[in-house]
């Protein structure tokens, strides 16, 4: 059973970017340059400012009942950090639920069309609903702008994106759902609010210290990442 989510209200929702032909994408919003494993993607979904301190990359399954709490969860931490996190949507569809690849695909597809503030429309339509069966997916896909045969245009594309996020989160030893990372601080299951309130206090004042150093607000994120991740992961 899958209880109700909410799409925060207020977020900047970023401009979404790919490849596909078909389609003229949004302008990129997100700096070029090398990729560590926390850094956000052109590809990746993403709630709020491009330029919050904290970053929160969430591996998820959108038939996985604790992953919808866990977002509940985030949708709370966001409104009592205004401004100052931004959550990334990390596919991580579990092999033994059923509707978790095709919501995963349908999610990406919507995405890619559409962007970010109908993925999280769609995302809430997804984790609002009473039981998650076929017939609701396909209405929470067709109410955001992706019917069933712009999913399956898109389907290989999109799954080449879902594989990439799930070989990412297998990379950093993602083994269930959900699975956090907070600046690479990792954070597993659908933990209490003051559980991550702890942890972004933290880099929170790490972020101005470094401020007041006069460090960029566009570099803050990985220098976040630098000291809190394990460094196991930052690995090549």
């Amino acid at each position: 059973m899958l209880g109700r989510s909410r799409v925060l209200p207020g977020i900047l929702l970023l401009a979404a970017t790919t490849a596909l032909p078909g389609f003229v994408p949004p302008q990129m919003a997100y700096p070029q340059g090398p990729s560590g494993p926390f850094d956000v993607l052109p590809t990746d979904p993403v709630q709020g400012p491009m330029l919050a301190p904290i970053t929160i990359l969430a591996f998820s399954d959108f038939q996985c009942p604790f992953c919808r709490r866990g977002f509940e969860v985030l949708a709370e931490l966001q409104a009592k950090n205004p401004g100052r996190i931004r959550v990334v949507w990390k596919d991580f569809p579990l092999a033994f639920h059923v509707l978790a690849r095709p919501a995963a695909r349908a999610g990406r597809v919507v995405f890619m069309t559409q962007g970010h503030e109908a993925f999280f429309r769609f995302h809430h339509d997804v984790y609002s609903a009473k039981y998650l069966t076929a017939d609701a997916l396909d209405a929470a896909a067709a109410a955001n702008g992706a019917s069933k045969s712009l999913v399956a245009k898109w389907s290989l594309e999109a799954d080449r994106l879902i594989d990439a996020s799930i070989a990412l989160g297998t990379k950093l030893g993602v083994v269930g759902t959900p699975q956090f990372y907070i600046d690479g601080e990792p954070l597993g299951g659908a933990q209490p609010l003051d559980k991550f309130q702890a942890i972004v206090d933290a880099h929170l004042a790490e972020a101005r210290a470094l401020e007041m150093k006069g460090v960029p607000k566009a570099a803050i994120q990985r220098a976040l990442v630098a000291k809190f991740a394990p460094q196991k992961l930052l690995a090549p």
